[in-house]
C-alpha cells in the first residue's frame, strides 16, 4: 500500500476520536484576556493589512463557499454535524467528516464550521481546516510566516490541556505509525482581536453580549 493510502485508512480508522479532541479538551480555558472585537458578528471579518495576498484570496474564496452557512439548517443539510458544545474562545464547531477525510486544503470546503450564539440564534463566526499528517511530518507552509496557525490535537487528555501544548508551532512528535491531525482556524465571519488565524477568539465573549 501507498503512503498515501495508508494515510488514508488510518485517517477513516481514527478520524471521529481525533475530531472529537479538537472540542472535547481545547474547552479548556487557558487566558481569560478578553480584547474588545472588531467586527460584528453579522458582517466579515476585515481585511488586516498582514495579510498576504495568497491569504486575502483565501479568506475571500473562503468567504463565497461558506456564506450560504450562515443558515445553519444548510451547514445541517450539506452534511455538517455538531461536535461538542459551544465554547467562550472557540464557539460551536460543527464539522463534516468527508471533508475532513479528503485531506485537502480547500478555502471552499472547509471541514469545520465554527458558530457563536449571538442574538438568541448561531452566527457563523468562522472555519477551520484539518490535514493528516505523519509522524514528524510539518505543518502546511500555509499561512506564509505566521506563528501558530497550525496546532496539533493527538495527545491524551492529559497532553492537550496544557496551555502550552495548543500554542506550541511544534509539530508533536507521535511514536509508531500514529497519525496526527493539525488544525487551522480562521475567524473570517467574525474578527479575532489576535488575527484571522490564531485558534482562540476572546472577541467571541463580547460579540455574545452585544457589545
Amino acid at each position: 500500500m501507498t503512503r498515501g493510502g495508508r494515510l488514508a485508512a488510518c485517517a477513516a480508522r481514527h478520524v471521529s476520536t481525533l475530531l472529537a479532541t479538537i472540542v472535547a479538551v481545547t474547552g479548556i480555558v487557558r487566558d481569560t484576556q478578553a480584547q474588545a472585537p472588531t467586527a460584528h458578528a453579522g458582517h466579515a471579518a476585515p481585511m488586516r493589512a498582514s495579510d498576504s495576498v495568497a491569504e486575502a484570496a483565501f479568506i475571500e474564496s473562503a468567504r463565497a463557499a461558506t456564506a450560504r452557512y450562515r443558515d445553519i439548517a444548510i451547514a445541517r443539510a450539506d452534511g455538517y454535524r455538531r461536535l461538542g458544545t459551544e465554547l467562550p474562545s472557540l464557539g460551536e464547531h460543527w464539522v463534516h467528516n468527508g471533508r475532513a477525510l479528503a485531506d485537502t486544503l480547500d478555502p471552499a470546503a472547509p471541514p469545520i464550521l465554527v458558530y457563536a450564539h449571538i442574538d438568541g440564534r448561531p452566527t457563523l463566526a468562522g472555519v477551520a481546516y484539518t490535514r493528516f499528517l505523519a509522524p514528524g511530518e510539518a505543518y502546511p507552509d500555509f499561512p506564509t510566516g505566521v506563528a501558530h496557525a497550525w496546532h496539533d490535537h493527538n495527545g491524551g487528555v492529559d497532553d492537550e490541556v496544557l496551555p502550552l501544548g495548543h500554542l506550541s508551532s511544534a509539530p508533536v512528535q507521535a511514536s509508531g505509525t500514529r497519525l496526527r491531525i493539525a488544525v487551522m482556524h480562521a475567524w473570517i465571519w467574525l474578527s479575532n482581536p489576535a488575527g484571522t488565524w490564531t485558534s482562540d477568539n476572546w472577541g467571541l465573549p463580547y460579540a455574545r453580549l452585544g457589545l
